[in-house]
């Protein structure tokens, strides 16, 4: 099951995501909660984590009276597996480069205690911190990989 965050507790997701420091990576920067803006998007087709489709009654031309409700093999094999996702987004109110720096290192080590998955571009803005989950290493893109040859040696991947 995927873990999703309750509204409850979108207000204690700076301060979570500040007290998340890596301590692997030397930072420069000192990072505050209210450095922070953390959202939380919702994004659904509707009916939360609920397919649609499955409420939805369909009409034979042969008898146009009677509805029928179809199975998700008989709609299309296109369908999703989920029907629901939830989408954190961090902003930083200060622009230094070493504050978004650490920033970043910051998130996807939160991301990572949390067991959420990696951030988008997780290879790229956090490369010490992003092989310490093993299906993350799995998962990565082919320019993910190409950054990570770039910055690391091949020994370390």
């Amino acid at each position: 099951m995927i873990q999703r965050i309750k509204k409850e507790n979108y207000e204690h997701l700076p301060n979570e995501v500040a007290s998340a420091k890596p301590s692997d990576v030397e930072l420069e920067a000192e990072l505050k909660a209210k450095d922070l803006i953390v959202d939380v998007i919702n994004m659904d087709y509707g009916m939360k984590d609920k397919n649609s489709i499955d409420y939805v009654c369909f009409y034979c031309k042969s008898d146009l009276s009677k509805a029928v409700m179809i199975t998700r093999n008989q709609v299309s094999q296109f369908l999703p597996e989920r029907f629901a996702e939830q989408l954190i987004r961090v902003y930083c109110k200060k622009t230094d480069e070493k504050t978004l720096f650490a920033a970043r290192q910051h998130f996807v080590h939160w991301c990572l205690i949390n067991d959420f998955t990696k951030p988008q571009d997780g290879d790229i803005v956090a490369l010490l911190i992003t092989p310490w989950k093993l299906e993350w290493n799995s998962a990565g893109t082919q320019e993910a990989a190409k950054v990570k040859a770039q910055f690391l040696p091949s020994d370390s991947m």
